[in-house]
């Protein structure tokens, strides 16, 4: 009896088949869509080489997962304004925003050198928006950025502390490459929130970066930490390689664009 001879065309149609279903056996689905966009429109691709055509699918594989990652990055850093970037400051003359240091800023090299940021301003100033802009600019440099308010550090640290995760908790935060702590010492705070914040500075300097946001200058931090070596401590580690930006400004930033 004669073997049954399967056409070419459908020998070649199984493979492509079963290729595709490989890709997307191993989470290799943009790839997968690409080659199938290159089956569909061969018109599109046959005057182009095998190396151009490989390099096609590796890029929009590549582009997805690297979205992604940036997606779940912004996602975990909890920022307030996601999408706030440095290039949409805006420097007004009454602002005295420094333009060269903010630009210095953007490249990301004082996170490489562990250098902290002291932003200083009144409420509606836009300390918070520049924070996050900072933050976001640092995550599509792919580095872990976590956003709290220091009240709501201090609430997690005793939550953990009571589910007896303290470690685990504190490990997070060491690990964080930019930790931004938004309403620092907003109040004065109590002695346990003194060692909480010397626990979590001592573990951060000279090895991640810490942006605080604050409407106090140092002098007032000492105010609401009370001078003692742990103030001092404090202070050391935030301060000591650190860049200070001060933004002035004679009506708060809610105004401005609520008479837009």
């Amino acid at each position: 009896m004669p073997s049954c001879v399967v056409p070419p065309t459908t020998e070649v149609a199984a493979m492509k088949n079963e290729t595709i279903r490989k890709m997307q056996e191993i989470r290799l689905s943009a790839m997968a869509e690409a080659f199938e966009m290159q089956l569909q429109q061969p018109e599109r691709f046959e005057h182009q080489s095998f190396e151009a055509r490989l390099a096609f699918l590796v890029d929009r594989e590549y582009d997805i997962r690297r979205n992604n990652h940036l997606q779940r990055l912004l996602k975990n850093a909890t920022l307030v304004y996601p999408n706030a970037t440095l290039r949409n400051t805006e420097y007004l003359p009454d602002r005295h925003l420094n333009r060269d240091l903010l630009k210095r800023l953007e490249s990301n090299e004082y996170i490489q050198h562990h250098a902290n940021i002291v932003i200083i301003g009144t409420t509606g100033s836009g300390k918070t928006y520049l924070a996050n802009a900072l933050g976001t600019n640092a995550c599509y440099d792919d580095f872990k950025v976590k956003y709290m308010r220091l009240p709501d550090m201090f609430a997690a640290y005793r939550e953990a502390n009571l589910e007896d995760k303290r470690k685990e908790f504190l490990r997070k935060c060491e690990r964080t490459a930019v930790l931004i702590l938004d309403e620092f010492l907003l109040y004065s705070a109590t002695e346990e929130e003194q060692q909480i914040l010397l626990e979590l500075m001592e573990r951060r300097v000279e090895r991640t970066t810490t942006i605080v946001c604050s409407q106090y200058d140092p002098e007032g931090w000492i105010e609401r930490l009370g001078e003692s070596a742990v103030s001092d401590t404090i202070l050391d580690c935030l301060l000591s390689k650190s860049y200070t930006i001060k933004i002035d400004g004679e009506i708060s930033m809610r105004k401005r664009h609520a008479a837009d």
